[in-house]
């Protein structure tokens, strides 16, 4: 199976504000063509050919043009962060990495309602702290490095390079997906004096040496991500958009070609590994509870708050980062009636076996709410809000792939972010969460917010 992760860099006006140092109106209108015109002919073919993608946007570009960034998103592709003002973060200092992070994952939560998961630096370079920071703000991926071509891979914390030699450093949480000069629309296309760069190569010649690296790809790495990195204010003149689609096409027409956004593909690769770690351990998902949490002392306040159970956290004892993977569920027919029966929803899909064989379904599938019902139970089992947690506050959530009669799943579980609250016997947990199948697909996914009690101060841990 291949996987194709298809990339855009809506940098807008930001690198030439910040990369090129070119802030007169003519560069600058070269920017706001990706949003004036690039943007909206890339979402008009992704939609045409049926396929999500992930657009990495600085915070300028999102407060500069929110309308447009939440079409994307509405559009059902991923935004994902990509620097302040496309400032590079070498030459930060830790602390300063650290807030350009902060600031640009808020501005972009903000304006798109959902929190980013992934991470691409402007630069395609990363300071010795990137990768720890991100790690700290509980993102899942970076896209930036080059140590593979088709195969992701974790990244490293500490390599150490002198003149003597190379040590590599361990590794980290955050899935890398590689990127390559030969997978990107700059080198090909884009003209420029200062610094210079010809570029103005013909659309047919870039797509005959992007074809050959995904037919490369797709022939000799096993599960191989291809993953391509376009600009709109390159790609999306008309040649080269209507190039692209060409370039999908012939993908979507080779057997055993997927499409994905690289969250979710980090999300399936983050649950697989942890599945054949299990396996590895002899420990596949079961009721017990990983992992567990600690020794808790007891309520803030008797009378406001029901009993602690033996595996309930507060807020202050939860990490971002954290992950728990539930007990399983297989779903029966009696799922799907009962659900039926319970809202009324008798649609063809789900109750008529006959009918849903004529779908592309095959058969029947779960209605979609009841997926995420049956989540909150299995989630639930794991004990980790009872008598700790005070309110669920929302959500956001997606419908990937159908969950069908027969069908086992389990949910798994990781904090994305935590955040206090103007009270300080209280704070809000970001957690997202995946129904995964048998086979390691991801189902259902989203965010969930759940506000908890805080320990009483001076409270054992």
């Amino acid at each position: 199976m291949t996987t194709v992760c298809l990339t855009f860099d809506f940098d807008a006006l930001s690198i030439w504000l910040s990369t090129f140092r070119q802030a007169t109106p003519t560069p600058l209108s070269r920017g706001e063509y990706g949003a004036r015109v690039g943007v909206e002919r890339i979402l008009a073919m992704l939609d045409a050919q049926g396929v999500a993608a992930t657009f990495f946007v600085p915070a300028h570009t999102a407060l500069s043009f929110p309308g447009i960034v939440r079409a994307v998103s509405a559009a059902g592709h991923e935004v994902a962060a990509h620097g302040l003002v496309h400032e590079s973060p070498v030459g930060l200092d830790a602390a300063q990495e650290r807030e350009h992070l902060r600031r640009s994952l808020e501005i972009l939560e903000d304006v798109t309602g959902g929190r980013p998961s992934g991470y691409r630096s402007p630069a395609w370079d990363l300071s010795p702290d990137t990768i720890a920071i991100l790690e700290e703000a509980g993102l899942l991926y970076d896209s930036s490095m080059m140590a593979d071509d088709f195969r992701p891979f974790r990244a490293r914390k500490g390599d150490v390079v002198t003149e003597e030699g190379f040590r590599p450093g361990s590794e980290s949480g955050i899935i890398e997906f590689p990127v390559a000069w030969e997978l990107d629309d700059y080198p090909y296309f884009h003209f420029a004096a200062r610094p210079i760069n010809q570029g103005l190569r013909s659309p047919g010649e870039v797509e005959t040496l992007w074809r050959a690296e995904f037919d490369y790809c797709h022939a000799h790495v096993a599960d191989g991500v291809f993953t391509l990195t376009t600009h709109p204010e390159i790609i999306g003149r008309g040649p080269r958009v209507e190039m692209l689609g060409r370039l999908i096409r012939h993908m979507k027409a080779t057997a055993g070609t997927a499409f994905s956004t690289l969250s979710d593909k980090a999300a399936a690769i983050a649950v697989a590994q942890s599945i054949r770690q299990k396996q590895q351990e002899h420990m596949m998902p079961s009721p017990a509870i990983a992992p567990a949490g600690p020794q808790i002392d007891g309520p803030q306040t008797e009378s406001s708050q029901p009993a602690v159970g033996p595996n309930a956290r507060f807020y202050d004892q939860f990490a971002v980062g954290d992950t728990w993977i539930t007990p399983r569920r297989t779903i029966t027919e009696a799922d799907v009636v009962a659900f039926a029966a319970l809202t009324g929803d008798h649609n063809p899909i789900h109750t008529d076996e006959e009918f849903a064989r004529t779908t592309p379904f095959g058969g029947r599938i779960l209605h979609g709410p009841a997926g995420f019902a049956i989540a909150t139970g299995l989630e639930f089992r794991l004990g980790l809000k009872e008598g700790t947690a005070i309110a669920f506050l929302g959500m956001t959530w997606d419908l990937r792939a159908p969950i069908k009669i027969g069908d086992t799943i389990c949910v798994h579980q990781r904090v994305a972010s935590m955040r206090e609250t103007r009270n300080p016997t209280r704070g809000i947990v970001d957690f997202h969460v995946a129904i995964v199948n048998q086979r390691g697909e991801i189902c259902q996914d989203g965010e969930w917010k759940v506000m908890f009690f805080r320990r009483r101060e001076g409270g054992a841990s």
